[in-house]
């Protein structure tokens, strides 16, 4: 006579034949047919064999023998191996994220153990920023460059809109939208599209770059060469460090340093947290707080500007 297998029985069978190592290389496949960006996928492929390492090295082989004890004991191993809170939590992310894909897709209905497991992440620390002062040094040096007029355009859109350095890097021409003062973000981290904006300065500084520019088509790649060839990614490197090292910057900075500039002058101007954190791409608060973290300088400047004291005479004429 048949027999009813209960829901029960048949997931608790397919958790315990379901093979870690087997069910991890799905879940990287999947990332990579999905949307994720190359940056993410890069990210896993180094975290995940390291995670996967350690679970066989104590004889785990298949889902029904992690436990929430069992993450916390690796978690703690990281710990003890040196890694700061940070770079724990990152190894944390990593695991949630394969174990949350395996229990959806594979439809287990038992508690997913590591939602019982919690790991604090770093207090936020503040981004090596890049100072409007600075920029002004290196928008005056752009004009010894082979090709002034698009260098400028470059730093100008990185320090008013905060882009990526994919995301500057990957940009067509239709992309850009001078007439409306926007750019265009097609799948940018997480393969979200989302759209940003520029101001005055910027956009002056992006036609001035397009006029140098003839037979220009939409799919075109938006940076090109003096020879009118597309510009790689290792060109925008090369002008980011030769333009700063010809305004005498002791420091290089790094394209991070120009989104930090960005979220921070837009917050001194008023910007509220959920306007910044959007037109950065962030999925959420907490990445966007690093980058609003200030230092004790950025303290002093604040309080400078928002003095009661100072202000008290506008105040009254209003």
């Amino acid at each position: 006579m048949a027999k009813i297998i209960t829901r029960d029985t048949l997931t608790h069978e397919s958790q315990n034949t379901l093979n870690v190592k087997s069910s991890s290389l799905e879940f990287l496949r999947s990332r990579e047919i999905g949307v994720r960006s190359k940056a993410t996928i890069r990210y896993y492929k180094h975290i995940l064999p390291r995670i996967i390492q350690w679970l066989e090295s104590e004889n785990v082989t298949t889902w029904n023998q992690v436990t929430p004890e069992l993450i916390r004991e690796y978690l703690q191993s990281l710990k003890d191996k040196g890694h700061n809170q940070g770079g724990v939590h990152a190894y944390f992310r990593t695991l949630r994220a394969l174990m949350n894909w395996v229990w959806d897709e594979y439809d287990l209905e038992v508690r997913n153990p590591i939602t019982k497991v919690k790991c604090a992440d770093r207090a936020p620390e503040p981004i090596a920023g890049i100072t409007m002062e600075e920029v002004e040094e290196i928008l005056a040096a752009c004009r010894f460059n082979k090709f002034p007029e698009r260098d400028r355009a470059v730093f100008c859109i990185l320090v008013d809109t905060g882009i990526r350095k994919s995301e500057l890097s990957n940009l067509k021409m239709e992309d850009v939208n001078v007439t409306e003062s926007s750019i265009t973000i097609h799948l940018g981290k997480g393969g979200k599209t989302r759209k940003v904006y520029f101001g005055k300065e910027c956009r002056k500084a992006i036609r001035r770059y397009l006029s140098r520019l003839t037979d220009i088509q939409p799919h075109d790649s938006f940076w090109l060469t003096i020879t009118g060839d597309p510009l790689a990614p290792s060109g925008l490197r090369q002008i980011l460090r030769r333009t700063q090292e010809n305004a005498g910057m002791k420091k290089v900075h790094e394209f991070h340093a120009f989104r930090r500039c960005f979220a921070i002058e837009r917050k001194r101007n008023g910007d509220d947290d959920i306007t910044i954190s959007r037109a950065l791409g962030h999925s959420s608060l907490e990445v966007t707080k690093r980058y609003l973290a200030f230092t004790p300088d950025d303290d002093r400047d604040f309080a400078m500007r928002a003095s009661p004291m100072d202000n008290r005479r506008r105040n009254r004429s209003m």
